[in-house]
């Protein structure tokens, strides 16, 4: 890209979880960090199986309770 007085960059692609761009030392960190979040992710979802799979059925109240407490969980990021 170039500005208005002819200086010449290249443009710099930021990661959106961390803000950090690509290429510029942080590769290994993004990507361990990421790798953490998508494994904090995967526990809860597994989680979430098993406790449906104990309760067996729901109803769309008990189901709007759970997306209340998951919601409420997730804005204070306590992700267990």
């Amino acid at each position: 890209m170039k500005n208005k007085e002819g200086i010449t960059w290249e443009p710099v692609e930021i990661e959106d979880t961390f803000q950090l761009p690509y290429g510029g030392g942080y590769d290994d960190f993004i990507k361990k960090k990421t790798d953490l979040l998508n494994q904090q992710k995967m526990k809860n979802y597994e989680a979430m199986n098993e406790l449906v799979a104990k309760i067996g059925y729901m109803d769309y109240r008990d189901a709007l309770a759970c997306n209340k407490y998951i919601l409420e969980a997730k804005r204070h990021g306590d992700y267990h």
